[in-house]
Parts: structure tokens; C-alpha cells; sequence
């Protein structure tokens, strides 16, 4: 395992910094400031109601002031000359051969990455087609969005959301604002995916998911939230979206803009306080000044690496779809497993819930790591404290799991249910959890063999359904 920051052969070249000249940030900047502007005063109403003014403060405070994230760039002869050193710049910007070069070295990446690439579908993708595609595949589904004012989400038919959209003005912030986001959309668009994807240490996820599938046989659905649906999506956002800030809850992320531009608002750098106010409030924290903006344009990929935990939020300043996915990388275990940890304890710092899916594939990582030579066969120390570390990871992942012996809802003690965190196969005196649907087959197969449960008396379809509407304390002792 190389680090990123011991290895002189993989270091990246210290320029010498342009003075006056201009660089790369100074032409992105030139390119999008009048958009990110208008988005600034956008946010200065007159009077908003107090709900909506919570929401706007704090796309206020992650917005402004318009603190641009600094950049190197190689090579410079093709991107533009660097903003900042390397070890100094808050995001690089790669051409797809240098991010290889490094890659190839087994360069740690410890900083968000914008990757330029060639791609052949460029320019293949609208925003209107991608909606009718929805329509012509699901006219009978529902589908989740989310309120631009308030930032609540809820669920629309296929009808109601095509008629919204067909009726709105996609580029008026006013008119979008009932259904903003689309969420929890699958990779429908298929565009061509960013050539690191294909290099084995950017494998491992899809490598796991492989395995377990092949052991224990599952079928995947998309529902609840799983490992496997996470490995590709879409991200559907109309004038005025927001995220609020989180984490990725598999801490590693890529996404490739497709059409229209999006803005990342990032915080490079945090200290202990940072951390703990973040763990305190939530997708309500304030960055405190320290938000740094990074504007992607058609083509970008942002590359959030594996194992780094860098808080951020996203802005729509116009129509915007994009592709990603989730991943890991083999070079980097050990951050990855206390991200996951961090995150385990934190539930409620990431925009998504833990996947249930996720005990299974610790398991897998752990029989894959019993096969992976450089696991078992190198004789270096560094090697052999990086494999330790991970194995020490597993273990303190598994620790996060309850000991409860009724349902958590009822045990006030139950760490899951104090720290408002899903309950999950590693807590400890679980009941059979289901596969990846919760269907009525299966609750009435568990009320035939457990009929003195708690909630048992209820019908099959109420308990699904209140086990959906919780979003914070889900606890499948209760189910």
C-alpha cells in the first residue's frame, strides 16, 4: 500500500506558482461567476416564512461567501496553470492519463478529484428524454422528490410528477419547486462510465456484491436501500435543488455530469470541533465560513475517493442530470472501514440509511481479504499493519450492533434506538431480517413463526408501512 504522502515516487509535481498570471480557477470562475451570483441574491427574499428561512440560511451559509475551492491542475499545458501547490490546493483536476499515472503507483488519493475525459456519448443525454424514458419504463410507479422551500420529500405517482413537469418551466425556480429533486433514481441514462471504474483497485464493491450474490443466491431489488443499487445512479435536479450537508454513507462516490452545470459546496477541512458539531447537527450544520465551491460542467467527474470523509452540499442552479456510482478501493481499506464506522454512529449525517445489505458485504470483504495474496503473502511490516488495521475494522464495525432481547423500540437502553441509528444483522438477537423487499409473503411467513411478536396483531401491509415512514429509529425487532 502506498500512502499519499510518504512515497516521493508518487508525489505529484510542485509547480511554481503563476503570480498574475491566470489560471485554471480564474477561467472557471470567469465561465460561471454570473451563475453562482444570481444564485447568491436568488437566496435574498423579502419575508420568507420561518420554515423556509431555516432552509435558506443554511443554503446561505453554504453558499456564501463565494469562497472558491483553490486547484492543481496537471498537466498544466492542458488544464491550465494550478491556483495552488499541490499538498495546499483543496480539489485537483487530472486529465484521465496523469489520475492513471498516479493510480497505476498506487497513489492514495486524500482530496476530491475532477477527472477531464474524452467521452464518446458527450452531448447524448437532454433532460426532457430522460424524463419521458422514466414515464415509458414506470407509468404505473411512484417516484420520490423533494421541495426546494421546505426540503421535505414525498411521493408522487408517475402521472402527477410527468403533469408537474410537463406544466413547469423547468428553468424558473418557481415553478419547480413541489418536485425539484427526483431521489432514488436507477442508472437509467447508461452513459459511459469514467475509465477508472475499470481499474481493479476501484473494483472491490462491485467485486463483493459479485460474491455475495453467488454465495447465498439473492435477488436484488432496490428496496430497502442496498449495496448493489448503489453502484450506479442517476441524479435528476431541477432550478433551485438542494442537498443538504452529509456524507456518502459508502464513503466513495464518482459522478459525471451529464447535462447542465452543478455546484458542490465542499469542506476540505475540519477539525475536531468541526467533527462533533457536524455529529450534533446534521444535515443542519453550519460550515462556519469553511465551505469551499467547486462548479462542474458537462463532462466533469468528480471523484469523492474511497475513504475520504469530506462534508458537502449541492446546489441546481439549472436543469441537471448526472451519473455515478459508489465505490472502494483496495489501497485505501483501513480509512474506508472508519469512515463506515464514523458513519455507523452518526446515522444521521449521511442522506441515505444504512444498507441492510451491508453486514453481508463486510462478510464477504472479510473472505476476500482470506484470498487476496497481498494480504497473505507479503513480508513487509507496512503491509502487514495495513491488513491488521483492516481486520480491526471488520471487528469494530461489528461492534455497532445492539444486544437487545425485546423489541428496541421498548429497550431504552438500546444503543441503536439512543443514538437513532437503523438497526441491522449485526445486532446480536435479531430476528430473521428480510431480503432486500419487504413483501407480504414474508410477514406473514414470520408471524407464522414468531406470532407472539410485538406488532404481530397488525396487518402485514400497516407494518410495512410504518416501517417505511420511520427516517430515523428503524429497528426490524418492531417489524
Amino acid at each position: 500500500m502506498v500512502n499519499s504522502t510518504t512515497n516521493d515516487e508518487t508525489q505529484p509535481k510542485q509547480h511554481t506558482l503563476p503570480g498574475s498570471q491566470e489560471t485554471l480557477l480564474h477561467a472557471i470562475q470567469a465561465r460561471h461567476l454570473p451563475m453562482v451570483q444570481k444564485l447568491s441574491d436568488d437566496l435574498q427574499p423579502s419575508l420568507p416564512a420561518v420554515a423556509e428561512d431555516q432552509l435558506r440560511l443554511l443554503k446561505i451559509q453554504w453558499l456564501d461567501p463565494q469562497a472558491w475551492a483553490t486547484i492543481y491542475a496537471e498537466p498544466e499545458a492542458t488544464l491550465g496553470l494550478s491556483s495552488a501547490k499541490a499538498d495546499d490546493a483543496d480539489v485537483w483536476y487530472l486529465t484521465w492519463e496523469s489520475f492513471r499515472s498516479y493510480a497505476d503507483r498506487g497513489y492514495v488519493f486524500n482530496r476530491p478529484i475532477v477527472i477531464k475525459q474524452q467521452f464518446q456519448d458527450s452531448g447524448m443525454y437532454d433532460i426532457v428524454d430522460y424524463i419521458h424514458r422514466l414515464w415509458y419504463r414506470f407509468p404505473l410507479q411512484h417516484i420520490d422528490v423533494q421541495d426546494s422551500r421546505s426540503g421535505k420529500c414525498s411521493k408522487k405517482t408517475m402521472e402527477e410528477f410527468m403533469l408537474a413537469v410537463s406544466l413547469a418551466d423547468l428553468s424558473s425556480a418557481v415553478d419547480v419547486v413541489p418536485f425539484s429533486n427526483a431521489l432514488s433514481l436507477g442508472k437509467l441514462a447508461r452513459a459511459d462510465e469514467p475509465l477508472f471504474t475499470r481499474l481493479d483497485r476501484f473494483c472491490l464493491l462491485s467485486v463483493l456484491v459479485d460474491r455475495l450474490n453467488g454465495i447465498v443466491g439473492k435477488k436484488q431489488v432496490k428496496e430497502p436501500s442496498d449495496v448493489e443499487g448503489s453502484l450506479g445512479f442517476n441524479l435528476l435536479g431541477f432550478t433551485g435543488a438542494f442537498s443538504r450537508p452529509h456524507l456518502d454513507y459508502l464513503v466513495g462516490t464518482w459522478v459525471r455530469c451529464l447535462v447542465g452545470r452543478k455546484i458542490w459546496s465542499i469542506v476540505p477541512r475540519m477539525d475536531e470541533n468541526d467533527w462533533e458539531g457536524f455529529a450534533r447537527e446534521s444535515c443542519n450544520w453550519s460550515p462556519g465560513g469553511k465551505a469551499r465551491i467547486l462548479v462542474l460542467e458537462k463532462d466533469d467527474v468528480l471523484l469523492m475517493p474511497p475513504g475520504l470523509r469530506a462534508v458537502h452540499a449541492v446546489f441546481t442552479p439549472e436543469p441537471s442530470l448526472m451519473e455515478g456510482g459508489m465505490l472502494w478501493d483496495v489501497d485505501n481499506l483501513p480509512e474506508i472501514l472508519q469512515g463506515l464506522l464514523w458513519i455507523g454512529r452518526n446515522q444521521a449525517c449521511t442522506n441515505e440509511a444504512i444498507a441492510y445489505q451491508l453486514p453481508a458485504i463486510i462478510d464477504a470483504l472479510e473472505q476476500w481479504v482470506l484470498h487476496y495474496p497481498a494480504a497473505n503473502l507479503s513480508t513487509e511490516e507496512e503491509d502487514g499493519k495495513y491488513w491488521q488495521d483492516v481486520r480491526t475494522g471488520i471487528a469494530q464495525l461489528r461492534e455497532l450492533g445492539c444486544v437487545c432481547k425485546q423489541g428496541c423500540q421498548r429497550a431504552k437502553a438500546c444503543p441503536c434506538r439512543v443514538e437513532g441509528r437503523r438497526c441491522t444483522a449485526w445486532c446480536r438477537n435479531h430476528p430473521r431480517l428480510p431480503g432486500q423487499k419487504f413483501d407480504d409473503e414474508f410477514v406473514e411467513a414470520e408471524d407464522e413463526e414468531r406470532p407472539g411478536r410485538i406488532g404481530s396483531q397488525t396487518s402485514p401491509t400497516a407494518r410495512r408501512a410504518r416501517l417505511r415512514s420511520q427516517t430515523t429509529f428503524e429497528c426490524m425487532h418492531d417489524v
